[in-house]
Order: structure tokens, then sequence, then C-alpha cells
């Protein structure tokens, strides 16, 4: 009997990833990959002996109260709770941890250690709600301005990418929903992007954030979304070959930097973004989005877990 991996992914994630060739590639192992409809019962496209998803923003939705979403993500819990024997890639609760920042936070900060003689260490952030004193806040963390504000849902909406640098307590102000306050750390506009598949992993380097002078307002606002893509060029940026002079990361660190973070974070796809000591970012990816992604590569990843 062949083996069947059921694929919950949006159809742009689809394509962009060039999963049909997966498909084509699983078939030719007696693999059937079955894309799952969430307007249909799962019990009639399964049974599933892997679940692979992309989920966070359906789960991101249903927190928002979107009843839609909250049926989808409830039909799957139920199924897994009637078929405990399938895998999911990854579990459902290891996932929704990302979602809020101030969680993610928490399993960030739990990671300061040193790795290949490197100190690994995690930006200093609180979470925030505004209306409330910033300013013993602040003492007591140990901040300093600049401090970039990020909303405290990760996924779901155009909102959770919307952030800002402030400059000042009066900057702050301008603020009006809870968030995350944290530390901005100088890295010479560019970030190190690593994207993790089991013990696979891939780095690369993105565009970042320039250093910035206070503008009178005391706040600056910027969408996540158009500071750190391959080829972004905003005001954000603005720091000619950021990248290329960005050295690469030690390899002997990333590799032992990578197993350290799946232990500890109890997952298998992730991406991390960071400087060379410090992490500054967490989120759960569907498969690392480096071009080309090797779909043989990944159906030996899916493999593995139905071995084991």
């Amino acid at each position: 009997m062949s083996l069947c991996v059921g694929l919950l992914v949006s159809d742009k994630k689809f394509a962009a990833l060039n999963l049909q060739e997966f498909v084509d590639i699983a078939k030719g192992k007696s693999v059937r990959v079955v894309r799952i409809d969430l307007k249909q019962p799962l019990e009639h496209q399964g049974p599933f002996d892997v679940i692979v998803h992309k989920l966070t923003n359906l789960e991101a939705l249903a927190l928002l109260g979107d009843a839609e979403a909250a049926g989808h993500v409830a039909s799957i819990k139920a199924y897994l709770v009637k078929h405990p024997q399938t895998t999911v890639l990854d579990p459902l609760d290891r996932v929704e941890a990302l979602l809020d920042r101030g969680q993610t936070l928490n399993l960030l900060t739990a990671c300061h250690t040193k790795l290949a003689g490197v100190q690994l260490s995690v930006p200093t952030s609180c979470p925030w709600t505004p209306g409330t004193d910033p300013s013993s806040l602040i003492e007591q963390n140990e901040l300093a301005f600049p401090l970039i504000i990020k909303p405290m849902l990760a996924h779901g909406s155009s909102e959770a990418h919307s952030m800002a640098l402030a400059f000042t307590e009066e900057g702050l102000s301008h603020w009006e929903s809870p968030c995350i306050l944290q530390q901005f750390v100088e890295h010479n506009a560019a970030l190190h992007k690593i994207f993790v598949l089991g013990d696979s992993y891939a780095c690369t380097k993105r565009p970042s954030i320039r250093s910035i002078a206070a503008p009178l307002s005391g706040i600056f606002a910027f969408d996540s979304n158009q500071v750190s893509k391959p080829h972004s060029a905003t005001h954000l940026n603005g720091i000619a070959d950021a990248v290329k002079d960005c050295p690469d990361l030690d390899p002997v660190f990333v590799a032992h930097l990578v197993p350290f973070l799946r232990t500890q974070l109890q997952l298998s796809m992730f991406g991390v973004d960071g400087t060379s000591q410090a992490l500054v970012c967490l989120r759960h990816n569907f498969t690392p989005p480096v071009s080309p992604v090797v779909p043989c590569c990944f159906l030996s990843f899916v493999l593995l877990f139905l071995i084991l």
C-alpha cells in the first residue's frame, strides 16, 4: 500500500515552491500526495500518514475571530484527535506559539547560549500596552532608544507587518495597540537569514534597516515585508553593497546552531533572522524559500518522518 502525504498549502505557495514537481517525484516513489481541500471533509480525503502544512495565516485569522478560519482549524484538530497516528509537520501547538510575538520572545529568550565559541543572544525585548507609562518598563528592562515596535500578532493580516522605529517616549505615544518593544541592534543594513528543513538548512543575506536619524515625530513607521526582500531598495535600506559587504556566517557556528534550535523549538521547518550573534525574528516556513527549492530533498525529509 502506498504512503499518503496530505499537503495543506495555498495555491500561491504551491506554485512559488514548484511543489507540483514534488508531487510528481513522490508518485514515482509510491507516495501519494493529496492537496487537502478544507471545504471538504478530511475523512473523505485520507487517511494520511503525514500532513505537511502552512497554516500560520489561517490560525491567525481564527484568533482574530474569522468564523470560517476557526471552523477549518477545528476540523483539522478534530481529524488529528481521531487519527493520532498521523504525523504533523510541524505540530500545530508548536506553530501556534509563533503566532504571538510575546510567546516567540519567550522561545527566543531561552536560546541564550554559547555555540562554537560564539555567544548567541536575543535583543532585549518586552511587551507593552499603550496607555500605560513605558518609562519604568524601559528602565526595568534596560532598553535604550531607538526601539522597534512590533505588533503582538505575527501573521494573518497586513497589520502584522506594520512596525515602527521609536526614538523617544513621545514617539511611543503614536502607537495604539499591544506590542513588543525590542532593542534596535545596529547591523549595517544587512541581515542573515537561515532557513531550516529538518537536518538541512540554507543561509542567505538580505537588505535590512540602516541607521536612521531621529525624525521630528520621534517615530518612523515601516512595513517589514518591504525592507528585507532580496531586492529591497527602500529609503530605509539605502546603503549600496551592504549585503555584498556583509561577511558570511561562520559555517561551524551555523552547524551547531541549527540542531540546537530544532531541539529548543521542537520545530522542523522554520526560519530565523539575525546578525552574526543575535537572533531577531523567528517564523514557521513551509519549506525554505531559497531558489531553487529541491523537491526531492523535501520528499526525503517527509519520508524520514514516515520511517521514524
